[in-house]
């Protein structure tokens, strides 16, 4: 094992930058921009093989990729736990991704394409559940949330040049060439997680971290003012001993507050994030009469603020606490949604909805960052049980929004404002429950504390 660790002699060349924190973090973040590079193509690509009704047919390529990455989430949690080796689980990822990319640039019919998109769907499972675990494995308990946000900015930069890269790239040299990019990128990117060399506790099957209730029985909450002073240096993988079938990971985390209550913010934040992408297009030009082109540009601004917020939300959570910086990024995103209901000034809506984008898009940060704490205290659970769960949530809600965002813009009066107030609504039901719940300590706890004192 020591010669795979790079921890004793035998070191592997590079060991140190091959094992950091940041070329983990970068790779992580990176990976995203694959995804959203080849989705502006397939109308012209289905357009060219004679299909008619095309956008319902990109409708299906975009729902067999989110039907992928669903259904193989669960078994890439497991195996990931199993076999203690995230790098060996990636590389599986990005050899999923480049065949995927080889079979969409050939597809010679629509079923070929749908093919590409299953395998695209797993390795993105991959990419965001073992990805998101590795980081955690590698970086001080201390810095996860700014790395962590570091990595959801990624996949904010991937959504926001991809299509535009990829429009470009087809523009210039045809259909193949956002495929070629892309292959290279991921060739690349493979080479990259090839010389990864994990943290050499998380290879191994290392003690149980520390659960919720041994932290209860240990020195500091007994009241012993000289605890060890032996803490890690970096945040274990929780030990899977004994090792939990898929119903036992489910009951253990059903049976946690604090992680319903993150994956129920996470479920609730999405949809009322999507449900005001899938209208806004439909509003603006009502409103505004704005063209496709210039819909591309609001959006442009709501994304480049959350580029940023993903990383300042995490950075703060590791200076203040999850449960504040999650509680106060909610209710600073309230007021926004009200304000977008105003239809008097183009420009105050696009401010308006920058800043609501800027909170409620980094509500992410401070929720990956909870379930990876209680990831460490709860025996028998993984990080990427953890991701793989939030994955899978984060994917309903994007499901269920897409429809019922459509739905009530077109069967309720004034449903944009409608709509504005149920997502007003849903964050600040979404702030009672991180105020209840979510910490080691929440903070309705800790106000009941002082209130007592």
């Amino acid at each position: 094992m020591s010669e795979m660790t790079g921890t004793t002699k035998g070191t592997p060349h590079g060991g140190q930058w091959r094992s950091s924190v940041p070329f983990i973090t970068f790779g992580t973040a990176v990976d995203t921009l694959n995804y959203s590079l080849v989705i502006s193509v397939f109308p012209f690509r289905l357009e060219q093989l004679g299909y008619s009704n095309v956008s319902s047919l990109v409708g299906w390529l975009l729902f067999i990729y989110s039907g992928a990455l669903v259904l193989s989430t669960p078994l890439v949690a497991m195996i990931s736990e199993r076999t203690h080796s995230r790098r060996g689980v990636m590389i599986m990822g990005l050899f999923s991704l480049l065949v995927s990319q080889l079979v969409l640039m050939e597809a010679p019919s629509f079923w070929v394409m749908c093919l590409g998109r299953f395998f695209e769907g797993i390795s993105s499972s991959i990419i965001l559940t073992v990805g998101l675990s590795l980081i955690c494995d590698t970086t001080p308990e201390k810095q996860i949330g700014a790395h962590l946000g570091m990595a959801l900015a990624g996949g904010s930069l991937g959504q926001l040049i991809g299509p535009a890269a990829g429009g470009a790239l087809y523009a210039r040299w045809g259909y193949r060439a956002p495929f070629v990019f892309g292959m290279i990128f991921t060739a690349v990117d493979f080479i990259g997680r090839v010389l990864v060399v994990e943290n050499p506790l998380a290879s191994q099957d290392v003690a149980p971290s520390e659960s919720i209730e041994d932290k209860e029985r240990s020195p500091t909450a007994s009241g012993d003012p000289n605890p060890t002073q032996s803490e890690p240096q970096s945040s274990l993988t929780p030990s899977n001993e004994p090792e939990l079938s898929i119903i036992g990971v489910v009951f253990r985390l059903m049976t946690s507050s604090r992680t319903l209550v993150a994956l129920s913010v996470i479920l609730l934040c999405s949809m009322t994030s999507l449900t005001a992408e899938v209208t806004i297009p439909l509003h603006t030009q009502a409103v505004w009469g704005l063209d496709s082109t210039q819909v591309g540009l609001v959006f442009l601004a709501a994304m480049i603020p959350m580029l940023a917020s993903s990383i300042i939300i995490g950075s703060l959570c590791d200076r203040i606490g999850v449960e504040k910086v999650a509680f106060l990024t909610l209710i600073a995103g309230i007021p926004w949604w009200g304000a977008l209901t105003q239809q008097s000034s183009l420009a105050f809506f696009v401010v308006s909805f920058a800043i609501q984008s800027f909170f409620i898009g980094a509500v992410a940060s401070p929720v990956v960052t909870e379930l990876a704490a209680v990831a460490r205290g709860m025996k028998g659970v993984g990080y990427a049980h953890m991701y793989a769960a939030f994955n899978i949530v984060d994917a309903l809600g994007n499901t269920c929004a897409s429809v019922i965002g459509g739905q009530v813009y077109g069967r309720v009066s004034d449903g944009w404002a409608v709509l504005c107030f149920i997502n007003i609504g849903i964050t600040a039901l979404c702030a009672c429950l991180v105020f209840s719940y979510t910490g080691e300590t929440s903070l309705l706890r800790r106000v009941f504390t002082w209130s007592l004192s």
